[in-house]
C-alpha cells in the first residue's frame, strides 16, 4: 500500500471551526445523536445536526471504534462526537482556510492511524483461509470477491478455484471495503 504524506498540522481543528461558526450564525445550535445501541457501544456512530434557530443547515456523521488508536483506548464516544460535528460544520462550509484541506484535523488524525490496518484486517478475517501464491510464494491469497477463486493481496495475482495458476494474470486490487464487506463486517 502506498503512503500516504500530509502535514497534520495544516488540517483545522473542530475546537477552532467552532467559535467561527458561531460568530457567523446568530442562532448557532448543535444537537449530536447517539445513532449506535446503547447496549453494544464497541463501534460507535454519531450525527450531528447544524441549525441556525430552528432552520436546519447542514449534518455530519462519524464512526469510531473503541482502542482503535491512541484517543479511542479511553475517549471513542467524545472522540466520534467531536468528528460527527466537525462533518457538518465542514458540510455547511466551515472547512478552514483551505477549502482543499476540508476534513478536520481529527479526521486526518484519523487516517494516520489506520493506515496500513486495512490488509491487517482483511488477513485476520480471512487466517484461516489464506493460501500461499503460486506465483510469488507470499501466504496472502484469499477469497475473491465473489466466492469464487481466489486472490493475492501481495502480487495481484487471481486464481480459479481449484489453483492451477494464475487465470486472468495480475487484477486490480479490490478496495478494503470490497474486501471485508464480503463477510458482514460493515
Amino acid at each position: 500500500m502506498a503512503e500516504r504524506k500530509f502535514d497534520l498540522d495544516s488540517y483545522e481543528t473542530v475546537a477552532a471551526r467552532i467559535p467561527k461558526a458561531m460568530k457567523a450564525l446568530e442562532g448557532y445550535r448543535m444537537i449530536t445523536h447517539l445513532m449506535s445501541p446503547v447496549d453494544d457501544l464497541h463501534r460507535v456512530v454519531f450525527k450531528a445536526d447544524l441549525y441556525n434557530g430552528d432552520v436546519l443547515l447542514a449534518t455530519g456523521w462519524a464512526t469510531e471504534v473503541e482502542g482503535d488508536g491512541y484517543v479511542n483506548k479511553t475517549s471513542h464516544l467524545e472522540n466520534c462526537e467531536s468528528s460527527a460535528i466537525g462533518r457538518a460544520l465542514a458540510n455547511y462550509g466551515y472547512a478552514g482556510s483551505d477549502p482543499a484541506k476540508r476534513p478536520s484535523r481529527e479526521e486526518m488524525a484519523k487516517v494516520q492511524r489506520t493506515e496500513g490496518q486495512a490488509e491487517a484486517t482483511v488477513a485476520r478475517v480471512f487466517a484461516d483461509r489464506m493460501k500461499t501464491c503460486p506465483t510469488c510464494g507470499e501466504p496472502k491469497v484469499m477469497p475473491s470477491k465473489y466466492g469464487k477463486g481466489w486472490y493475492c493481496l501481495a502480487c495481484k495475482g487471481k486464481f480459479a478455484e481449484d489453483h492451477p495458476g494464475v487465470v486472468n494474470g495480475p487484477q486490480p486490487e479490490p478496495t478494503y471495503g470490497e474486501a471485508v464487506g464480503d463477510v458482514g463486517l460493515f
